[in-house]
């Protein structure tokens, strides 16, 4: 009887469902799983974003120091600070470029010392970079016969600009990387060793007025000529050439000034290398982590030095090095920053 009565009561117990202290704590242990797994799959998706940002900045770095590396590769000569380097740096038309941060610097040219930190107060690292490099070679029949063969030159220059305000405090991006490309130079010394005047002034007419070399491809027009690496004022330097293949030594009106400018070719710059690839030069603003400013003390003047750009150039010019030091940052400002560091050394031929 007693074992009857007591099953009846379970039944009703069973039949009456669940207490209010029982649904609560079932309700919160449901709610809390809930969170633990929101929370979970929000880490997981922010990681996997990150692994993405991370994996696209590296692949812009190393694109970006493969056109550095393959420009460098072909240089005839580096251009580092001193009188011969500004002088060449000023003789540049930037017209519709951006302008350089105020505290660009072409870096000083160690004929004896090895890449490594600046120390003391020498600074040789610089956050630009300019060369001339070769561009082609244009082989021409003349009249007479003889067939000529004349190196083609380009002048390219890397440098930082400012961008939504520039270096700041409060971010570590607000800096493009820009590239500047000259017109064509002709190798005026290789001209100056033909020992016909005639022929000279047709291979010379026929560089300016863009007709067809000896295999019938028409190039760029070749306005000037080139003899190195020396002073650009100096006399002979450079020369231009007038469309019946004559020679002046100073600049044609069509030039404009009496001082020596170089053009740039506008198809072949570049104003936007990183922006609108969403991505930025690190600035001095950035985590110690992101690799910064390693071979310089950085400096706040200015807008700010080095910032994620730095080049060296060491050795005798039988034996140049350019060592390029480059850290981008994702201007992604969801969840952590992606930066990629990277550096790239380049033997040079610097006559």
């Amino acid at each position: 009887m007693n074992t009857q009565l007591s099953r009846e009561r379970d039944r009703a117990r069973l039949e009456g469902g669940f207490s209010l202290l029982e649904l609560t704590i079932a309700s919160m242990m449901v709610l809390m799983l809930a969170w633990l797994v929101t929370t979970l799959s929000l880490d997981g998706m922010r990681a996997q974003k990150f692994t993405e940002r991370t994996a696209r900045v590296t692949e812009i770095t190393q694109d970006v120091l493969d056109d550095i590396q393959r420009g460098l590769g072909s240089a005839v000569g580096l251009f580092g600070g001193g009188a011969i380097g500004q002088g060449y740096l000023d003789a540049l038309v930037m017209t519709g470029m951006p302008r350089a941060i105020l505290s660009s610097r072409i870096p000083t040219v160690d004929v004896s010392g090895r890449i490594e930190r600046d120390g003391g107060t020498t600074t040789r690292t610089g956050n630009e970079l300019f060369y001339a490099r070769y561009a082609w070679t244009d082989e021409f029949q003349t009249t007479s016969g003889l067939v000529y063969r004349t190196d083609i030159y380009r002048i390219e220059r890397f440098y930082l600009t400012p961008v939504r305000g520039g270096p700041n405090q409060a971010r570590p991006d607000g800096l493009n990387l820009c590239h500047w490309v000259s017109e064509p130079l002709a190798d005026g010394n290789q001209l100056d060793r033909i020992s016909s005047a005639a022929d000279r002034t047709e291979i010379c007419a026929h560089l300016v007025n863009r007709t067809a070399d000896r295999t019938g491809v028409v190039r760029d027009a070749v306005k000037l000529l080139w003899l190195g690496h020396v002073a650009i004022n100096a006399v002979g330097t450079l020369r231009e050439i007038d469309v019946d293949g004559d020679l002046s030594l100073t600049p044609l009106p069509s030039r404009g000034g009496t001082a020596w400018r170089i053009l740039p070719e506008i198809r072949l710059c570049d104003p936007d290398i990183l922006i609108y690839r969403h991505h930025s030069v690190a600035t001095n603003f950035s985590l110690s982590s992101a690799g910064v400013s390693r071979f310089v003390t950085q400096s706040t003047n200015n807008e700010g030095f080095p910032h994620g750009f730095e080049v060296q150039i060491i050795g005798p010019p039988s034996a140049r090095q350019v060592l390029v030091h480059l850290t981008l940052v994702s201007t992604n400002q969801d969840g952590r920053r992606a930066y990629a560091d990277m550096q790239t050394i380049v033997d040079v031929r610097d006559p």
